[in-house]
């Protein structure tokens, strides 16, 4: 194990169980299944139940990339499996009574020899 891992490893976790909202997080899999009747394809997908801290994104962080009515997600890596995160996955939570799902547009990893915290940027579907 690095230093990083072994210094703020153990840190994550904690503080966004602490300070985090449940969330759903759909890991789209690598598997897809074609159906020869209909023609259609579908992919498989791995939810995780996990807590993560949820904001806005900042008028600073409003890029070309990044629109001002997307949302920043910080989750710990050990409560997703140690998944690392794509454009490919989305997540779900609850904001204002209604349920937002939101698909991945770019991700940062914090890691030494294995992630430790994603910081995720997302946009309502």
């Amino acid at each position: 194990m690095s230093k990083v891992d072994t210094t703020f490893g153990p840190l994550a976790s904690p503080l966004v169980k602490k300070w985090g909202r449940a969330v759903t997080f759909h890991k789209a899999g690598t598997n897809t299944i074609y159906d020869p009747s209909s023609g259609g394809v579908t992919a498989t997908t791995t939810n995780y139940a996990a807590k993560a801290v949820v904001t806005r994104v900042t008028i600073a962080e409003v890029t070309g990339l990044l629109q001002s009515t997307d949302y920043k997600i910080i989750i710990d890596a050990a409560q997703i499996n140690g998944a690392y995160i794509t454009p490919r996955d989305s997540f779900s939570f609850t904001r204002n009574r209604r349920t937002v799902r939101a698909r991945v547009i770019d991700v940062t990893t914090l890691e030494g020899e294995s992630a430790i915290l994603h910081t995720v940027f997302v946009r309502p579907e």
